[in-house]
């Protein structure tokens, strides 16, 4: 299975958790989200989901236009951020750990060491000579 597919079924996978009800019963803050309101539970989490580094009311927009089947309400942007407040963060958390247990699950070579993924970041620095075959292997750095 190619990467392409793995992120297809953890998108599949995270869509079906958060349209499930009983899934997200537990994020729910006490009596919040219990009766009907304009923005549910499920609308706020795609905002979240979908949302850029743009304005609030560009997310808003762009939201209403590309996710028409959502009906995402007209609502002010205060609601929009107080709706937000009464959402666990274990949500975001519990979705975090879906998405990486299916991509290692689905992943079909991952080698292991000792039964850990191993991961190493080697932080010295060096300086190589300055030579011609040097510069075109790695390349010349200016500046």
């Amino acid at each position: 299975m190619n990467r392409i597919d793995i992120c297809k079924n953890i998108i599949q996978s995270i869509k079906e958790y958060i349209t499930t009800p009983g899934k997200l019963e537990p994020h729910r803050a006490k009596n919040h989200f219990v009766r009907k309101r304009k923005l549910s539970l499920f609308q706020v989490i795609m905002y979240l989901l979908y949302t850029s580094k743009a304005s609030m009311f560009q997310n808003l927009s762009r939201i209403r236009e590309d996710l028409g089947n959502l009906d995402f309400p007209d609502i002010s942007k205060q609601a929009l951020s107080k709706a937000r407040q009464f959402i666990n963060p274990a949500l975001f958390k519990e979705l975090y750990y879906l998405s990486v247990d299916l991509f290692y699950k689905q992943l079909p070579s991952r080698k292991l060491w000792n039964g850990y993924h191993l991961f190493a970041i080697d932080a010295s620095k060096i300086e190589l000579p300055n030579s011609k075959s040097n510069f075109e292997f790695f390349g010349e750095m200016f500046g």
